[in-house]
């Protein structure tokens, strides 16, 4: 198992309308996989040597070793204030190191004898739940006191200051049989016992696990979800908001999709799901994916791939992405990481990708095998890529779990793990350059502090687009060119802080507005310039004549949109978007000799528009163009 760098615990406050949840952030598990590790412990076989028993046991007055020279035994050693292991405590018996202690061992060396190995009751649950080490007392801080009744393979009985046991199942005289690490048998058991004075806890991250998941959009106003199917979910609970934060109950599904109707077409909406077992068991509230329809499908496509359980991940932080391309006027789908791995997601299918990473890290991987497959023939493809993440870098090239991948699709090299600031700055005349300062990831304004984001420098062609306030240190880079062996010019950009940290909406709105721009849509929040057949020196579009105009003289003289184009073979579309970038008017030219356009500003009901700012686009062959006009009073 590969180990998280930088593990933090915390103090984890989880909200979802109806389910509260406080505990101290670990890994979530399943029950199988709890039973898993445990019995692990208890089939360990190892032959007691000479050394291991020849060790000063019977000093002050303390009893002798609790296992025979030459004789082989099952199950780790019993060793109070020990912590090892199976692999350790393998290693270390061959070492000769003594087996097993007790606590009047603990008590006169003053602590767990350095040569003895094994591990005692507390540290064997902390152990099987995969979390820190914890004592008899400190573990309710990571449970929840059950009934006896409620108890599940998995489960504690503990006694604080005393004794602890992991649940598996009630014997058939009703006797809990449990896993323990026990002092009076000498090592790890598989056993009945009776009930005793226990308290029945649970773990308060066992895992009934959340599909996989994507959001897309089907009509003008309608979304399908589509999950992945997992062996033992009977049912998913799908729960929808307008905000991210407040979650509403929407309906249960017992297949693996379900269709949304009557969504806003100018904001976006979430939604998060909760899988059920046959037996009632339900798991937590999964991460939250979104959805914006537009007219057409959208070209935008963000895909969450945030899974590191942390107090931090609260798994809700494609909020920040999804309004801050609302807010620019732009549509789009959402999906899981996992969605595009197994390839129910095709990135082709999209202009644009935001990858969410967080602080995704080296144990969950960034991007594992497949989606470095799946991102490489996405650039190689002409596609735009914009990813942000504080662990990309020590992920995929300091710990090499994809250096080539990194240095020549992300083209970037990593310099250092932790930025020490939590602001950045564009580049002398660079993209971002005139926002000034931009403060991030200091855990205000809703954020999470980010503690280790990463340095970098452009390499194989990239330039810097974002460095580190006071530094330095390159923040982000911004490429355009092709990739690999293909001749299409595919764009990335690329920043080691996660973008859902910076700390203000409007500052995200306009940073997002601007990436979009270099993406191929401009901050007139529609699309331009797009993947298509005509190149824009074989295109001309006129600024709309008058502009600005006169409300009145617009509806009844009208503007003309005059276009021009050398390959006459295409039909054409305008559309004309308000400020907020929703569509309200639509006109089809199929005859390609027409090459102008009134318009009287009505929109497509027939109704006069009110005074504003206004945007006509041209789509022609896949490509679209676009220009504002004012409409006065």
């Amino acid at each position: 198992m590969a180990v998280i760098k930088h593990t933090k615990w915390f103090l984890f406050i989880s909200l979802l309308t109806g389910f509260f949840l406080f505990t101290v952030q670990a890994n979530a598990i399943t029950r199988a996989k709890i039973i898993q590790n445990a019995e692990k412990f208890v089939q360990v076989q190892w032959t007691c040597s000479a050394a291991n028993v020849n060790h000063p046991y019977t000093a002050g007055g303390c009893p002798p070793s609790d296992f025979v020279a030459g004789q082989t035994y099952r199950g780790e050693a019993y060793s109070y204030g020990g912590n090892d292991s199976v692999e350790k405590f393998l290693q270390r018996i061959a070492n000769g190191d003594g087996a097993g202690s007790h606590l009047s061992h603990y008590r006169y060396y003053g602590g767990v004898p350095s040569w003895a190995t094994g591990i005692d009751c507390s540290a064997y649950v902390s152990q099987v739940w995969e979390i820190p080490r914890q004592s008899t007392a400190t573990l309710p801080n990571y449970s929840t006191e059950i009934s006896r009744g409620e108890l599940k393979a998995g489960d504690i009985l503990n006694k604080p200051h005393s004794h602890v046991r992991l649940f598996e199942k009630r014997a058939i005289d009703g006797r809990p049989i449990v896993y323990e690490a026990s002092g009076s048998a000498t090592k790890v058991v598989h056993r009945a016992v009776s009930w005793g004075d226990y308290t029945p806890r649970r773990f308060n991250q066992l895992l009934v696990p959340v599909p996989a998941f994507l959001v897309k959009r089907i009509g003008p106003r309608t979304a399908r979800i589509v999950w992945e199917k997992l062996p033992k979910i009977s049912k998913i609970k799908v729960y929808t908001s307008l905000d991210g934060q407040k979650f509403n109950f929407f309906k249960e599904s017992f297949d693996s999709t379900l269709t949304l109707e009557n969504l806003s077409e100018t904001q976006p909406t979430y939604v998060r799901l909760i899988s059920g077992e046959p037996s009632g068991e339900e798991s937590l509230p999964g991460e939250v994916l979104a959805v914006q329809p537009g007219e057409t499908r959208p070209g935008i496509l963000i895909v969450y791939g945030y899974d590191r359980p942390k107090s931090t991940n609260t798994k809700d932080f494609i909020r920040s992405h999804a309004s801050a391309i609302s807010e620019n006027g732009q549509s789009f789908e959402s999906c899981s990481n996992e969605m595009v791995a197994n390839g129910t997601v095709d990135l082709n299918d999209y202009i644009f990708v935001d990858w969410i990473l967080g602080e995704e890290s080296t144990a969950n991987h960034t991007f594992d095998d497949q989606e470095q497959a799946k991102v490489k023939a996405y650039l190689e493809n002409g596609g735009g890529l914009f990813v942000s993440g504080a662990e990309i870098a020590w992920d995929l090239d300091h710990k090499n779990y994809g250096r080539s991948f990194f240095r020549n699709y992300l083209k970037a090299r990593y310099v250092r793990d932790d930025s020490k600031v939590f602001a950045v700055i564009g580049t002398p005349e660079g993209r971002f350059d005139s926002l000034g300062s931009i403060a991030f990831g200091d855990g205000r304004h809703g954020t999470y502090t980010v503690k280790w984001a990463d340095c970098i420098s452009p390499v194989n062609g990239s330039e810097a687009d974002l460095l580190y306030a006071g530094t330095s240190y390159t923040a982000g880079i911004e490429y355009s060119g092709t990739f690999g062996n293909s001749s299409k010019i595919g764009k990335l950009t690329y920043w080691g802080f996660p973008f859902e940290t910076v700390t203000h909406d409007s500052l995200r709105k306009e940073l997002m507005g601007k990436i979009l721009g270099f993406m191929g849509y401009t901050v007139a929040n529609v699309p331009f310039v797009q993947s298509g057949g005509i190149s824009p020196e074989n295109f001309l579009l006129s600024q709309l004549f008058p502009n600005p105009i006169q409300k009145d003289y617009l509806q009844t003289k009208g503007a003309t949109i005059r276009f021009r184009f050398s390959d006459a073979r295409h039909p054409v579309n305008i559309r004309i978007y308000n400020i907020l970038g929703q569509l309200i008017y639509e006109k089809n030219i199929q005859n390609p000799q027409i090459k102008r356009f009134t318009w009287r500003g009505n929109n497509s009901m027939g109704h006069p528009v009110s005074a504003g700012t206004y945007f006509y686009q041209i789509v022609v062959a896949g490509r679209r163009y676009s220009r504002k006009i004012l409409v006065l009073k």
